[in-house]
């Protein structure tokens, strides 16, 4: 197998799995969204860079990925009355700016390829896996 198949299919199994991190913790957003930003990290090895939030909701767990002053992180939200909630939210524990929140049309993610270091996808739509794959840089992994 090549290098890159290899590395092809270690981020799909870290998708996989990190996806069934994600829907065992999804009861403890509301309460433990530090706890399943930990978790995120630590299953999936990334130590900070561009962080993205893909199906942002009210924005907890997207303020609660931002570790450090490394990391840019951005969540992502199809619906105008969520990402309102999210920056509210995020403006509210003063980190406005190195989180933040955009508008997003549910297919294309608007970051150029290999830029993404963490991509968290709760609300996935019509965001095909190639797109995924697209955006992650070197390393990266989707969750």
């Amino acid at each position: 197998m090549t290098s890159t198949f290899m590395h092809a299919r270690t981020r799909i199994a870290g998708f996989v799995l990190c996806l069934a991190l994600l829907c065992a913790s999804a009861a403890a957003l509301q309460a433990g969204s530090r706890k399943t930003a930990r978790r995120i990290y630590r299953f999936t090895g990334v130590n900070g860079g561009v962080v993205v939030h893909v199906g942002c909701g009210g924005g907890e767990l997207t303020a609660a990925l931002y570790r450090n002053g490394a990391d840019l992180v951005q969540g992502l939200a199809s619906n105008r009355g969520s990402v309102q909630q999210a920056r509210a939210n995020i403006w509210s524990r003063g980190l406005y700016g190195k989180v933040s929140v955009g508008r997003w049309n549910g297919k294309a993610l608007p970051y150029a390829r290999n830029m993404v270091d963490l991509l968290v996808v709760e609300k996935r739509r019509e965001l095909s896996r190639a797109e995924m794959m697209r955006v992650l840089a070197p390393g990266g992994v989707a969750c």
